[in-house]
């Protein structure tokens, strides 16, 4: 159920938040809650529940052909140039297995360190790891929320 917030309000600290909520939750391909979620089911359930707008798209098999992951994310959300600028509340797309992006998890912040919550299908449920060695390794997109993109740019802005 989205929240009476105004998207300007959701921080990255309610998105990661929100994601934990989902963590133990079982894994189902292109499960959309509230029992089961898939990666790009997390993300969806998520943006719905803090209101944030995010068009599902459920048309990929198990093995995502192309850009089939990465489409809805480029078209709502804004890529990063650098995805080690990537911060907590962003979202990530991974290649597992190959070079097409097949996996997706949003960015938490433990004890000043980056973390990856995502559903995995080996693990058949919500986990959260850290986001370095493999995780790290297979990162190949970042991405930010457009409000949360718009204050950074308006930050920085700020400081010139």
């Amino acid at each position: 159920m989205p929240t009476d917030h105004p998207v300007s309000t959701i921080t990255p600290a309610l998105i990661e938040a929100e994601a934990r909520q989902w963590l133990g939750h079982p894994w189902r391909h292109q499960g959309r809650g509230p029992t089961h979620v898939d990666c790009a089911g997390l993300v969806v359930m998520v943006a719905h529940a803090l209101g944030l707008p995010y068009v599902d798209e459920t048309g990929y098999g198990r093995r995502p052909l192309g850009d089939t992951l990465l489409r809805p994310l480029r078209a709502q959300l804004v890529e990063l140039r650098n995805i080690g600028a990537a911060r907590r509340g962003d979202v990530v797309a991974l290649a597992e297995g190959g070079s097409a992006v097949s996996h997706m998890g949003i960015l938490t912040l433990r004890h000043g360190r980056l973390y990856l919550v995502h559903a995995l299908a080996r693990r058949r449920m919500v986990v959260e790891d850290p986001w370095d060695g493999e995780w790290w390794e297979k990162s190949k997109f970042a991405f930010r929320w457009q409000h949360l993109a718009q204050q950074h740019l308006a930050q920085q802005d700020g400081e010139g």
